[in-house]
């Protein structure tokens, strides 16, 4: 089997990450907002408190969430290297990128380093990159190839001539 190609992009665009985000924290606002409205309760302090700690904890996680960096990704055909933008070959963080959900035009990649080799500061033990086709068309179809190749086959291929 063929391996696919070297892909080396940074991934800086994250608008539909952030736009589909901030669209559920606020439908998750709206449906607690409706809840509290349809007991007609207004007057218990208690209950609005709760509500209002659930609303702000909601906010913490959607603005967690919605925190972003830039972020290089290389294949060279055999392994994945992960790092921030502007980080050079020796700062890159080997690992393994699974595709957790494939949309088409953007996909949910979780990168978790190989062993211990991630050093803190860089990258947590697992990290979740939302990438979109807007800003990478030219790279998009090799990133593709290289996410969905065999990892079989980059491991067991062998070179024999006749």
């Amino acid at each position: 089997m063929r391996t696919s190609p070297p892909v080396d992009l940074t991934v800086r665009r994250f608008g539909a990450w952030h736009a589909a985000v901030w669209l559920l924290t606020g439908l998750v606002l709206a449906a607690q907002s409706a809840w509290w409205l349809s007991l007609g309760v207004a007057g218990r302090p208690l209950l609005l408190g709760a509500v209002a700690l659930t609303g702000c904890a909601t906010l913490s996680l959607g603005a967690m969430l919605a925190r972003t960096i830039a972020t290089r990704l290389r294949w060279d055909g055999h392994a994945w290297f992960v790092g921030t933008d502007g980080a050079s070959d020796t700062e890159l963080v080997t690992g393994r990128i699974e595709a957790m959900l494939d949309l088409g035009t953007w996909i949910l990649l979780r990168f978790t380093p190989a062993g211990d080799l991630a050093p803190r500061r860089a990258l947590p033990r697992a990290t979740w990159i939302p990438t979109q086709r807007h800003g990478l068309e030219r790279e998009w179809h090799g990133l593709r190839c290289a996410l969905h190749s065999p990892a079989e086959a980059v491991a067991s291929r062998t070179d024999t001539g006749p």
